[in-house]
């Protein structure tokens, strides 16, 4: 009989871990596939690092704000006695199953007249209030101890201190789940960005990932992976207080982090430094005679082109075959090949090709 326990134990756990590692394999591809292109998206596409500050800030503002507003808020739905109370909840579950497109108008409407849209508080006031965490935390609060809270109001009158000492240290499990979900909620936010925000400077990570026919189709991958990063960083930093096994001892998860935030804070402002060290670095001039040592071989000559590269405007230098006109001491004025309202490149510190991205100097 023992035996086959046993058997049927390590049947079932053998098939819990295939399907484990089924559900783990569109992760692992994603982390895996784009290896080679970290270097595009680190340093030749920009508008990421405003996003991912974005997401953070606002996941990171909402929560703390909204874990202020709830756990007081479900306390007093808890245990307060006034009447309405359970009407009160009834209103919160009712809002808290409707889908944001029911509520995006009234949203819309209401930033619209408090003069905040395209703006961050138009993106964070909305999301403070949301029912989900007072929900499952005034659930949670049902089955707190209410001597220690009794004791406590023999003690102090200040409601703050009840709170403090009373009552989160008997939900603490809670507090940090609602925490985890909530900044998930909030660094996942794709509808309220862009509909609510116009500038890209703005927006968030979704955004940009939802966006890919705005930018070259090797950032996605990386960018995906960049993008899981916090919210497992907070997973394993929660991981205790949420009642599970630490799987790697804090100082790494600490360290880890550290490095992590660390390194794209150095490369927001550093990668448009090292990007630019690699280009042509150019002077361009409007001509009407076109200098010698501007003329390439097979009387090609290079003028500036503005083209839209990874969500933001670049110069490029763009080949253009001419028939040197007449010759003067200057140099020849163009038959044919090139107009007069165009950037004439007259100096490079290399070589160009034909649709490189250059830097302009002056």
């Amino acid at each position: 009989m023992a035996g086959r326990n046993k058997i049927s134990f390590i049947f079932i756990k053998s098939i819990i871990s295939v399907l484990a590692i089924i559900f783990m394999l569109p992760v692992l591809l994603t982390v895996i596939k784009p290896a080679g292109h970290y270097r595009e998206l680190l340093f030749d596409c920009f508008i990421f690092y405003p996003m991912f500050w974005n997401s953070l800030f606002y996941a990171a503002v909402i929560t703390i704000i909204q874990m202020a507003v709830i756990i007081p808020c479900a306390f007093g739905l808890n245990n307060g006695k006034f009447r309405g109370r359970k009407f009160i909840f009834f209103i919160y579950v009712i809002l808290m199953m409707m889908p944001f497109q029911v509520t995006m108008l009234p949203n819309y409407i209401g930033l619209r007249e408090l003069g905040i849209l395209n703006t961050r508080t138009g993106i964070i006031l909305p999301m403070v209030f949301s029912p989900f965490g007072l929900v499952v935390m005034h659930q949670y609060m049902k089955k707190i101890n209410n001597t220690a809270i009794e004791a406590l109001r023999l003690e102090t009158n200040s409601v703050i201190i009840i709170l403090l000492k009373g009552v989160v240290p008997q939900v603490k499990t809670c507090i940090m789940a609602v925490f985890l979900f909530t900044f998930a909620e909030c660094y996942n936010m794709l509808e309220q960005p862009m509909l609510f925000l116009k500038e890209d400077s703005l927006k968030t990570l979704p955004v940009f990932i939802s966006q890919a026919d705005k930018y070259d189709g090797s950032v996605l991958f990386p960018a995906a992976v960049i993008y899981m990063v916090p919210v497992f960083l907070l997973y394993l930093s929660l991981g205790k207080n949420l009642g599970e096994r630490p799987c790697m001892p804090p100082v790494i998860i600490c360290t880890i982090s550290i490095l992590f935030f660390g390194i794209m804070a150095f490369l927001t402002f550093k990668a448009r430094d090292i990007h630019e060290e690699g280009l042509p670095h150019v002077k361009y001039q409007k001509l009407e005679i076109i200098p010698k040592d501007a003329i390439h071989n097979n009387n090609q000559v290079f003028v500036i082109k503005t083209m839209v590269k990874n969500g933001e405007e670049r110069t490029f230098a763009e080949a253009r075959a001419i028939v040197p006109g007449e010759e003067t001491k200057e140099g020849y004025k163009p038959a044919s090949g090139i107009d007069i309202w165009d950037n004439v490149i007259i100096f490079s510190d290399r070589e160009l090709k034909d649709g490189q991205e250059v830097v302009i100097i002056k």
